[in-house]
């Protein structure tokens, strides 16, 4: 072979070396080309799942960065501020969004907090919309990125609109504020029988504390006298689902022995599992001790006095009244539980849509409102029967609450295809009488609250007419209607209960008897005419009292949040243990305060104002633990004769506010404290 041809043969080599790298080379070149399509396919999809998150969330997001004082929000968080993407231009202009009640506070907070010492962003506060000037509830999160020399160079965080769960929040400690002052034993215990929840009348009757039953068996309760077979039907019976009645031979921890009617009802969540058992307990010590005496006496003479058997008799119907009376309490409680158990269990599930959190949110309020009005109806029997409850008269206009009670609920009668309508037959200017307005309002809403749950078509009509010297109201329905040989029955305490025909709906059977007790202290009378099938009308009356002046008060709460503005700002001092109360207290005493310090024991509370004797108000707990709150208002009052004492009692008796005006306190508020009660009590002490 010739120079020529080896020099050809070489070249051909390379050639085909070249050829094989160039072919390697493009063969990397088209693998890293596919491997950045794959990266940009998956960083697009991860931006997409972000966007959606954050949309099902109402997420949005923020960057600010602290040394342009730049501020860029995404959409989601300009939709809840109410701006467009040019409003906010940097952090002063974010800082305008912002409540006034918190503009001073966030500001503070991020200066001295998030800048200064914890490099994070966590906080709920409020904000104005600009688009509509609404406040809401918004729950801030964020970090700093920090650069050289430690200096912080940018906040990154997300801002998601609370206000619906803020709202849902205060109704469920109003809700539990009540539940805690129910007169009616209540315990809940998981399926196992271990205790979880007890409320106070359960410590007032047992003797026991909380913390020495929670956790425990209900056994240690036993005094041996209930048999195992009792115990036997009662888990077989709740096991199946079912609700069980009967009695306990109980001891207390002193020792005392004592009786207890009981139902206990399984609770069920939406998914139709067993969760927790609720047991709704009476203490009928003093009956059975009464059938006792009673057996000895018809023991001891040998012809039965025919006034102790018809006595005897009126106590046996009474009895089994009260007795289906409790075990319709069990239903009534235990179904309103079971929404608010079950849903707020749901609400913490992840990945919810807004409208998801919006649907178990209005169940849960539902609920609440149910379980309120259960609560209120035992206290409100439980003070007749008693003698507390007490009338207070001032002028009040009759077609405002004419107007208010229609406007209220016609919603809901539309809502099931029929008519709601009202007659005033006086001008306004004569329709200003001395009543006890909450008391006209309760009758009212009683009424017409049982006209729409027993009618299903047709009207619903109310109102009132004025006759010689009183006024005639009227609640008319084209609903089921009432037998004759029951309407005398239907006025009469715990007789819903005892209502064993199809007909009988939800409610505890309280409601007229509430309001016939209402109408006779008002000094009228209350009757009712109907056919059964055709409809009811229920009537009332009251002495007609002409008053000069409106007496003002506020039927709706719409001035509550005038009244707070018109308030100096106070230094507060909150003395109370429960932590549910203190945290309820705290957030409505927020638009007006400059500074609250808390407390949980009557001992903390008089050192906290020794070493502040700028204190403003004091909201004094009057049953709290190492000293009472009557105790520490006699220490506080020998060196501040000065600031204001409201004192604070789970029974508004008239035993409790005499003695708590004696020891020096200015007022009294009963709990569950209402919002707009304790508003204009403020008003009273703190108008600017």
């Amino acid at each position: 072979m010739n120079n020529l041809d080896k020099t050809k043969e070489q070249l051909i080599t390379e050639l085909e070396k070249l050829q094989h790298e160039n072919s390697l080379l493009r063969e990397s070149y088209d693998n890293d080309i596919s491997r950045y399509k794959t990266i940009e396919e998956s960083l697009k999809e991860s931006q997409r799942f972000l966007l959606e998150t954050q949309a099902i969330a109402n997420l949005g997001t923020f960057v600010w960065d602290i040394s342009t004082g730049f501020w860029k929000s995404s959409k989601i968080l300009d939709k809840i501020f109410g701006i467009d993407s040019h409003y906010v231009r940097d952090y002063s202009g974010w800082m305008h969004l912002i409540h006034p009640d918190f503009k001073k506070f966030m500001g503070d907070y991020v200066a001295n907090e998030v800048l200064g010492k914890r490099h994070k962003f966590d906080k709920e506060y409020k904000i104005i919309n600009q688009h509509n000037q609404k406040e809401f509830w918004v729950h801030g999160q964020g970090e700093l990125e920090l650069g050289d020399n430690n200096q912080p160079t940018k906040l990154i965080g997300t801002i998601n609109d609370i206000t619906e769960q803020k709202q849902t929040e205060e109704k469920l400690l109003k809700l539990s504020q009540a539940v805690e002052q129910s007169p009616i034993t209540i315990v809940i215990t998981d399926t196992s029988g271990v205790i979880q929840y007890v409320n106070p009348k359960f410590v007032e009757t047992t003797g026991y504390a909380v913390e020495e039953v929670v956790g425990k068996n209900p056994r240690i309760l036993k005094s041996g006298h209930t048999t195992q077979e009792e115990y036997k039907d009662l888990w077989k019976t709740i096991n199946e689902g079912e609700e069980w009645h009967g009695e306990f031979h109980n001891r207390k921890k002193n020792g005392e022995l004592y009786w207890e009617s009981a139902t206990i009802s399984p609770i069920i969540n939406s998914d139709g599992i067993t969760t927790h058992y609720i047991a709704i307990k009476e203490d009928i010590t003093y009956k059975k001790y009464s059938e006792f005496l009673l057996q000895l006496k018809n023991q001891e003479i040998e012809t039965q006095n025919e006034e102790l058997i018809l006595a005897k008799n009126h106590a046996e119907e009474s009895d089994r009244l009260k007795s289906a009376f409790l075990a319709n309490m069990s239903h009534e409680i235990r179904t309103p539980m079971n929404g608010i158990l079950g849903f707020v269990g749901l609400l913490k599930e992840p990945m919810l849509t807004g409208q998801q959190q919006k649907e178990y949110i209005d169940i849960i309020e539902k609920s609440g409102v149910r379980m309120l009005n259960i609560i209120n109806d035992i206290i409100d029997i439980s003070k007749i029967e008693s003698g507390l409850m007490t009338i207070h008269k001032a002028a009040s206009n009759i077609n405002d609450q004419i107007d208010y009670v229609f406007t209220f609920f016609k919603p809901e009668v539309e809502a099931k295809g029929m008519k709601l309508s009202c007659i005033k037959s006086l001008p306004s200017e004569t329709s200003i009488i001395e009543t006890d307005r909450e008391k006209i309002f309760a009758i009212l809403i009683n009424l017409v609250k049982n006209a729409i749950k027993y009618s299903h078509e047709g009207f619903i009509e109310f109102g009132y007419v004025k006759k010689e010297g009183f006024l005639e109201f009227f609640v008319k329905d084209t609903g089921i209607g009432i037998p004759k040989d029951r309407q005398e029955d239907v006025f009469e305490r715990f007789i819903q209960a005892d209502i064993t025909d199809k007909m009988a709906r939800q409610g505890a059977g309280l409601g007229l008897s509430i309001s016939r007790a209402f109408v006779e202290m008002l000094g009228g009378t209350i009757w009712v005419d109907s056919e059964e099938g055709k409809g009811s009308t229920f009537y009332f009356t009251i002495p007609y009292q002409a008053a000069s002046e409106p007496n003002g008060t506020n039927e709706n709460g719409a001035q509550d949040a005038e009244i707070a503005i018109h308030l100096k700002k106070l230094k507060i001092l909150i003395a109370e243990d429960d932590e549910i109360s203190k945290l309820f207290i705290n957030k409505i005493v927020t638009p007006f305060n400059k500074e609250i310090i808390n407390v949980s024991n009557g001992e903390a509370a008089v050192a906290a104002a020794q070493q502040n004797p700028d204190i403003d108000l004091i909201m004094m707990d009057m049953k709290m633990p190492i000293m009472s709150g009557y105790e520490a208002t006699k220490l506080i009052r020998a060196f501040n004769k000065d600031v204001i004492i409201i004192a604070q009692t789970a029974y508004g008796l008239i035993d409790d506010i005499r003695l708590t005006l004696e020891i020096g306190c200015n007022d009294h508020i009963s709990k569950p404290i209402n919002k707009h009660d304790f508003l204009v009590l403020m008003q009273k002490y703190f108008k600017e």
